[in-house]
Parts: structure tokens; C-alpha cells; sequence
């Protein structure tokens, strides 16, 4: 009577033994497969406020390199420039040599009490962008307050420096600077 239960318990934990190990190779299969799909674009906007106006820095990463993209330029950007992933300048029609593109181009400010951009960034036309980053360094307008079209994700304040970063789904969010902290 013993040995029924004795050769049940070795037969289950065989099974088991089985299952685990046909379990673990399946994950490693599926652990190879990138994370990121090949049509999710994202962009990095870096802004760095200076006395004069804003210097952005947009990188569009995850192109389709056999897509040909057209820039929508704002107009009240200046001294525009489009660099691909090897620092290549573009060419006309904006088609990038790899899956990165980056443009730069300064934003002019004048002085006031409060600053309201909308379509200040560059977009891509028939390009969906599925994640978007600011990342605002301010040293010039210190005493005030940044907001976005995106929830913010992080905030530091220094005594020569404020560092805002929004992250979202927006692919060109508004932003927005005023003197006095902004109140709920």
C-alpha cells in the first residue's frame, strides 16, 4: 500500500519538474523579443531658458528609416537646424539616415509678467507619437513658475536653477511660465 502513494508523489513531482522547465524556456523565448514595437516614435524635448529666449533641443527616436518625414517647422522658430543619428545634416524633405532625428532652434522672449507658448514644437507630419518628454532647465527665469500640456514627472529646485520634467502622451503640448507660483 505504501508504494502507490510513493510512486504517485514521483510521478507529480515529475509532472511538475516538466511543466516548470517547458514554462522557463518559453519565457526565455519571449525574453529575446525587444520591449519597444517598431512603430512606437517618441520624443525628447530639452529646453534650456536663456535671457534672450528658449533653446530647444527635439530628438525623435524609433524612425522608420524607409519612411521620408516632413518637418512642421513653428514660425516663431529660429535659426532652425535638423542633424540625423550620425550628425549628418538632413536633407531636403527632412529623410533621416537611421531611427533617430534631432533638431535644434531658439524660441525669442521678451520681458513680461507671464508667457504662454502653443505649437512651439516641431512636429512631424503623419508621424504618431506615442510618448513625449520635456526636460526645461531654467536659470534665467528662476523667481517663476513652468507648466505643460503634460502631468509633471519630476521637479528640482536649486538656488541657480529649476529642472521641470513633463512626460505624457501629447505630441505637442502647450507650455506656459508665470512670475508668481501657480496656486490649485
Amino acid at each position: 500500500m505504501k508504494k502507490v502513494p510513493i510512486l504517485m508523489t514521483t510521478g507529480l513531482f515529475i509532472i511538475i519538474c516538466a511543466a516548470v522547465f517547458w514554462q522557463w524556456s518559453a519565457f526565455q523565448q519571449n525574453n529575446d523579443k525587444p520591449a519597444k514595437s517598431e512603430g512606437d516614435i517618441s520624443l525628447i524635448a530639452t529646453v534650456k531658458v536663456e535671457q534672450n529666449g528658449l533653446h530647444v533641443r527635439q530628438t525623435f527616436d524609433n524612425l522608420d528609416k524607409n519612411q521620408k518625414y516632413h518637418a512642421v517647422i513653428p514660425a516663431q522658430a529660429i535659426e532652425v537646424k535638423c542633424t540625423d543619428a550620425e550628425g549628418n545634416t538632413c536633407e531636403e524633405g527632412h529623410k533621416p539616415k537611421g531611427v533617430k532625428m534631432h533638431f535644434e532652434y531658439t524660441i525669442k522672449s521678451g520681458p513680461g509678467l507671464s508667457m504662454f507658448l502653443n505649437d512651439w514644437m516641431i512636429v512631424l507630419k503623419d508621424a504618431a507619437i506615442k510618448k513625449t518628454r520635456i526636460e526645461l532647465a531654467d536659470q534665467y527665469y528662476r523667481r517663476g513658475t513652468w507648466s505643460a500640456g503634460l502631468p509633471l514627472k519630476g521637479y528640482k529646485h536649486t538656488e541657480l536653477l529649476h529642472y521641470y520634467v513633463f512626460e505624457g502622451a501629447n505630441s505637442n503640448p502647450s507650455l506656459y511660465w508665470q512670475e508668481k507660483p501657480l496656486s490649485n
